[in-house]
């Protein structure tokens, strides 16, 4: 009888934890072609930076989730790494009613509406990427991105270290 109960009961306990739902998503870009620029020989190159990436969340039971991200930038060519270690978004974060807080490197806010807006997605001629006056990202920061409400949505950078 007792060893009943006891296996009752260590079934009970991972039952209860097995509701716990994880995603993760790999995602990149693999961007290289021939360039010729007028008075230089043919060359390797991209039009954009390659990436590797990983998002996720893990579901915390009552509409909370914990959520994370990380890029990494590289050169194609001969897999050295660009930039500093992660230098894409890298943030870890907490989702729920209230909405999300995201601490860590984070995308600056007009990077995503101009992503939204633009058909090219900031990449090509008219690629306010390529300017030097900001950066698409930040690091060491707090952002808050509160639920949609009637279609719109606060988005805001509450602490930038």
């Amino acid at each position: 009888m007792k060893k009943q109960l006891l296996a009752a009961s260590v079934l009970a306990a991972f039952a209860g934890m097995a509701q716990a739902q994880s995603n993760v998503t790999v995602y990149g870009i693999v961007d290289t072609g021939f360039i010729k620029e007028t008075g230089s020989d043919v060359s390797m190159g991209s039009n954009i930076d390659n990436r590797i990436g990983f998002k996720g969340s893990e579901d915390l039971g009552g509409g909370y989730k914990a959520t994370f991200q990380l890029e990494k930038r590289f050169n194609l060519n001969d897999g050295s790494i660009k930039g500093v270690d992660w230098e894409g978004a890298s943030n870890v974060g907490i989702a729920g009613p209230f909405g999300i807080v995201r601490l860590g490197r984070v995308n600056e806010l007009p990077t995503e509406t101009f992503r939204k807006l633009d058909p090219f997605n900031q990449f090509g001629v008219g690629s306010m990427l390529l300017g030097s006056q900001r950066s698409t990202r930040i690091s060491d920061t707090v952002r808050y991105d509160s639920p949609e409400f009637l279609r719109f949505q606060i988005r805001c950078i509450l602490f930038t270290g």
